[in-house]
C-alpha cells in the first residue's frame, strides 16, 4: 500500500474548514512528505539518482502522435509528451518501492512472461518454478528485469501506483460546505441544456424520393386552412404521414434522432403552431413546438452525487500533481531535449 499518502491521509482527516478544505490538501501534504525525506529541501538532493527517458521511448511517442493527428506535435506538445513519459517513469519506480508489483493482476502478468521466456524452442521448460507457481514465475521476472521492458507489466505498475495516490482523496467524503462551495464555483457546469417538447407529422422521403417536400408543405397548407391545432392535426388520417408527439428532449438529442439540419432548422419553429417542412435524414416535418425549456442550474440536491463526484476527482488530480512534484524531487531528470539535445532537472 502506500504508505506514505496513508499517513497523509491522518493528516488531511483534521482538514474540516470548507474554505481550507481545497487549499489546504497540497500544503499539509507537502509537510508531511518533508518529515518523511521526501521533498526537494531534503538534504541527500545533490546525491539525487538519475532518471534517464530513452530517445527510443521518446521517439516511440513522437510517432504514436504522428500516427494520431497526422503531423508532427508543436513544441508545447512535444513538451507535454516529455513530461507524460517523465511522470511514468517515476511513477513505475513508485510503484515497485511501494510493492505494486505484488498485487495479483501484476504477478499474473510477471508470471505469463516469465514463463514465456523460460521455454526453450522445442517447447520445454527450461527449469524454474512451475506453471501452477505464479509468485515464483513472477519473482523471476523481476529477478530478470522483464518488467522493465514488457508494456503491459509497466502500464500496469504504472497505473497502480497512480491508483493509490489518488485513493487517498477518492475514499474521502467531502463535507458538505466544500460541496457548496464547489458546486458555487462550477455552476456553469452543471446548467441544464435547453428543452424541447414537440409533436411532428413527417413525409417518408424515402417512400417520396421526388416529392416528400412538397406534399409535406401541401398538408401544412392544409392544416393552416383549417385551423388545426397539434392534437387534431396529428391524429390525420393519411397513409403517407406519420404522426408522433416527443417528450421534452435536448438539442443534442433531437439532432441525434433526426440530424444536424432538422436541428438547425428547429431553432426558427414558433411555439403554439406548426411550421415547416422540416428537413432531416428520413424525410420533412411538420413541427409543432409545444414548449421550450431554457438553460437551468438545479439546486444542489439535484445533482449532489455527480458534483460530489467532480469534486473528489479534481481534489485526487490536484494530490496526484503535488505528490509527483515530490516524487521528482529525488531524481536529477535526464530527458531529451526537442531538437535531440539533453535536459537535466
Amino acid at each position: 500500500m502506500d504508505l506514505a499518502d496513508l499517513v497523509r491521509a491522518q493528516f488531511l482527516r483534521l482538514v474540516r474548514s470548507p474554505a481550507l478544505h481545497m487549499a489546504v490538501i497540497g500544503g499539509v501534504a507537502f509537510a508531511a512528505v518533508t518529515l518523511s525525506g521526501d521533498a526537494p529541501g531534503h538534504p541527500d538532493r545533490a546525491a539525487r539518482p538519475e532518471l534517464v527517458i530513452p530517445r527510443d521511448r521518446l521517439a516511440t511517442v513522437r510517432s504514436t502522435f504522428w500516427a494520431e493527428n497526422g503531423r508532427a506535435p508543436t513544441a508545447e506538445e512535444d513538451r507535454t509528451l516529455v513530461q507524460t513519459l517523465i511522470d511514468d517513469e517515476v511513477l513505475f519506480r513508485y510503484a515497485l518501492e511501494i510493492g505494486v508489483q505484488e498485487t495479483r493482476v501484476v504477478q499474473r502478468r510477471l508470471a505469463q512472461i516469465a514463463a514465456f521466456v523460460r521455454l526453450r524452442p522445442d517447447g520445454a521448460a527450461d527449469g524454474g518454478p512451475a506453471a501452477s507457481d505464479p509468485a515464483g514465475l513472477a519473482r523471476v521476472a523481476l529477478a530478470l528485469g522483464l518488467h522493465r521492458g514488457d508494456l503491459v507489466a509497466r502500464r500496469l505498475l504504472i497505473d497502480g501506483a497512480r491508483r493509490l495516490i489518488r485513493a487517498v482523496v477518492l475514499t474521502r467524503d467531502p463535507d458538505p460546505a466544500a460541496l457548496e462551495a464547489f458546486f458555487a464555483a462550477h455552476r456553469a457546469a452543471y446548467r441544464r441544456a435547453p428543452e424541447t417538447r414537440l409533436s411532428h407529422l413527417l413525409v417518408d422521403g424515402f417512400k417520396y424520393a421526388t416529392d416528400a417536400e412538397a406534399r409535406a408543405a401541401r398538408l401544412l397548407e392544409t392544416i393552416a386552412a383549417r385551423g388545426l391545432t397539434a392534437e387534431p392535426s396529428v391524429s390525420l388520417e393519411d397513409s403517407q404521414v406519420t404522426a408522433q408527439g416527443l417528450p421534452s428532449l435536448r438539442d443534442d438529442q433531437l439532432g441525434r434522432r433526426y440530424g444536424f439540419a432538422f436541428r438547425q432548422a428547429l431553432a426558427d419553429a414558433p411555439v403554439g403552431r406548426w411550421f415547416g417542412p422540416v428537413p432531416s435524414r428520413i424525410g420533412y416535418h411538420l413541427v409543432f413546438v409545444h414548449e421550450r425549456t431554457p438553460p437551468s442550474v438545479p439546486p444542489l440536491g439535484e445533482v449532489l452525487e455527480r458534483v460530489r463526484y467532480d469534486l473528489r476527482q479534481a481534489l485526487a488530480d490536484d494530490w496526484l500533481a503535488t505528490r509527483l512534484s515530490q516524487l521528482r524531487a529525488r531524481y536529477t531528470i535526464v530527458a531529451p531535449g526537442p531538437a535531440g539535445g539533453g535536459a537535466r532537472s
